[in-house]
């Protein structure tokens, strides 16, 4: 069993590879109604992959665990994007998705630490979160 569970993870990683890399058609993300699951983030509806619809803040890619501080966020801060950058729930599929930006192209995700922040005060403070971090998020 254990080649057949190695090429089924081959496939795997194939498969979200050219979905990331928008092989399959235009790259599709979150839309409103997907729910926070666990958390919310902003991405860039004009992004033609993965990267470019995740990756769009030099900080990197900015985790909520609430909404409420995201829109809080989004109202202080990301005032100059225009109307392509939505606030969007992260599916669990997502998640996997960002742990795989985050091991392969070692994109910087970040988590909003509400506990030390003051929504009025910059800079906010972020967690850096490595993979084994991200992980213990998914089911």
């Amino acid at each position: 069993t254990q080649g057949y569970s190695s090429a089924a993870s081959d496939v795997y990683k194939r498969q979200l590879y050219k979905f990331i890399n928008g092989e399959n058609g235009k790259y599709l993300v979150p839309d409103y109604k997907t729910i926070g699951d666990p958390f919310w983030m902003f991405m860039n509806l004009n992004g033609k992959n993965s990267i470019e619809q995740n990756l769009f803040l030099k900080e990197g890619i900015l985790l909520f665990e609430s909404k409420y501080f995201a829109e809080q966020f989004q109202n202080l801060y990301l005032l100059n994007c225009d109307n392509n950058v939505k606030l969007v729930g992260v599916s669990q599929q997502h998640l996997k998705e960002i742990v795989y930006l985050k091991d392969e192209y070692k994109v910087s995700v970040k988590l909003f630490n509400q506990f030390t922040s003051d929504l009025n005060k910059w800079p906010y403070h972020f967690w850096d979160l490595d993979v084994a971090d991200i992980e213990m998020y998914i089911r």
